[in-house]
């Protein structure tokens, strides 16, 4: 098993009384490995972790999460299709991870574990929220204080709302370029088996009448 660190790249970070950062990164995890990113977090921070499965096998991966000098918060075989509330299997992507409060201050490790799968590559998008408690800055009031967290997360949910549709889009995309894939392998292997079918089929034809003649010493060099 290797655990490799990954940057996390930061998309967007949103800054009001309730400071808040949202990090995204997308990457695949090889079969027999295990990538791992890691984030500086405060003690008392509010943290979102979430992962979608895109590509790969049942699109499902194992996400771990660790705590400086806390030990594993977090351990779960996340399934991107399969609605956890009936056990279905859905058309559509869920998004899944875990919400906590940091224990301790210090790096927190997002683990990915694809170990399970010995041949299978999985893409998972993995989005990360850190939260600080609100603080009203000096001089402002409570009513500017609520307008701007108000404001904030108006933009939230935009943000989110696009990042879902593009999530979709995505998605859609993959699942018509892995239909057309396996389609056009299924033709493939069909057209080499009809090749060694009739391939087969006209050398066991030549025998037969070639035996068929020798039988009644009618080839040359069958005559006694």
């Amino acid at each position: 098993m290797r655990c490799a660190a990954v940057a996390l790249l930061v998309t967007a970070a949103l800054l009001a009384p309730a400071s808040a950062a949202i990090s995204s990164l997308a990457f695949q995890v090889e079969p027999r490995l295990e990538e791992c990113m890691y984030q500086e977090i405060r003690q008392g921070q509010s943290v979102r972790a979430e992962i979608l499965v895109t590509r790969g096998g049942k699109l499902d991966v194992r996400m771990k999460i660790d705590a400086p000098g806390k030990g594993r918060l977090y351990e779960k075989l996340v399934f991107s299709n399969i609605d956890d509330t009936t056990g279905n299997v859905v058309d559509s992507l869920i998004k899944k991870g875990h919400s906590f409060i940091a224990p301790s201050s210090g790096n927190y490790a997002f683990c990915m574990d694809n170990t399970m799968s010995r041949w299978t590559a999985k893409v998972v998008d993995f989005e990360l929220e850190v939260t600080s408690p609100s603080r009203p800055a000096e001089g402002e009031s409570p009513k500017e204080v609520n307008g701007m967290k108000r404001s904030t997360d108006r933009i939230h949910e935009q943000l989110s709302a696009v990042e879902r549709m593009q999530h979709y889009l995505q998605q859609r995309e993959h699942t018509h370029r892995d239909t057309a894939e396996s389609t056009n392998d299924r033709i493939a292997w069909y057209a080499v088996t009809e090749t060694f079918i009739v391939v087969g089929l006209s050398v066991a034809q030549v025998v037969l009448v070639r035996r068929w003649f020798q039988s009644r010493n009618v080839l040359p060099g069958g005559l006694g």
